[in-house]
Parts: C-alpha cells; structure tokens; sequence
C-alpha cells in the first residue's frame, strides 16, 4: 500500500552565493541549483525577502529610489502578483511576478557608522503561500531577477545584495507491506 506524506524544505537564496546569468554580476538575474532535487512540489511558501540598499541611494540627491517604489522579485515564471507598465499615461502591458519589496523611505532610520539599510517584503502570512498548478515533477533550479518599477533588471547601482528564504512543500510516497 503506498501513502503520500507531506515534506518540506527551507531553501535560503543569498546573491552573493549564486550562479548569475551569462556571468553577469552587475545584475540581479541569478539562478541556484538545488543539490537533492525534490519531486511532487506542490507549494512554495515565502518566509523573507530582503534587499540591502547603499544609504546613499536614498538619501542623495536625487535618489535611485523614490518613496514606495516597487523591487520585483521574478522566480521560475510562477505568477502571484499582478501589475501593469504604464507608458503615455496608460498602461500598456501586463507583468507577472512573485514577490516584491516595497521601498519605503520613513523607514529609514539614519544612524552613524550605517551605510546600508534594508527593505523587507512586507505581507501578511496568508499572502505568503503560492499553490503550484500543475505540480512540479522535479523541482531542481530556482530562477531569481529582481525588476525596478520599469520593468528593467535592478542592477548593482541600486543595490547590493538580496537575501530571500523560502519553504518548499513537496509529496513523498511510502511504500508499506503487511
């Protein structure tokens, strides 16, 4: 007789311990082998995202950020967030993502010796889960690029690093005999 059961890993994603895209590493476009590839996923939960930003890309003149502009966070073409590119005034194409962190400019707080803050994503913990449909078979690669607000990759002049751990649910069967 044979039974599902419900596991799950943590999978911790940090830019600075990544393969980048074409070698690239003045942009967020980066992807990490999974070593045990796992079968029958069939949700991934986001537990933290986070964006290390120089302060001074906040605080200058101008800044690389205005308030409330929006980072994307694009993983394996998987689709919870929704949004629209506005040129001319209207908007003009659709977009597609997993996550995003808001950069929120009150937050900053200004102390000495810090040269960097840290922007989180910021949902509430029924948000967090995303149901995949179909299930995924194997699920042995994640795929990560990080998106301004005008849908260009986020390169290093913005910011310069990105943390994100994730909790990957998937199906085991077990066989029993009797």
């Amino acid at each position: 007789m044979a039974t599902d059961s419900i596991e799950y890993k943590i999978i911790i994603i940090d830019s600075d311990q990544v393969h980048y895209t074409n070698n690239n590493t003045n942009v967020f476009d980066f992807y990490v082998d999974i070593l045990e590839p796992m079968r029958d996923v069939y949700k991934i939960k986001v537990l933290y995202d986070a964006l290390s930003i120089p302060l001074a890309n906040l605080t200058t003149s101008p800044p690389k950020f205005d308030n409330l502009d929006t980072v994307y966070v694009y993983l394996n073409d998987y689709s919870r967030i929704k949004t629209s590119l506005i040129t001319s005034g209207k908007p003009d194409t659709d977009l597609s993502y997993f996550d995003s962190i808001t950069i929120d400019l009150n937050k900053i707080k200004i102390n000495q010796g810090i040269n960097k803050i840290t922007m989180f994503n910021d949902f509430n913990v029924n948000e967090a889960d995303f149901i995949l449909n179909p299930i995924a078979p194997q699920f042995n690669k994640i795929n990560i690029q990080l998106r301004k607000k005008n849908n260009e990759l986020l390169d290093k002049t913005y910011a310069e690093r990105f943390f994100m751990k994730l909790c990957i649910y998937y199906k085991t069967r077990k066989n029993s005999r009797f």
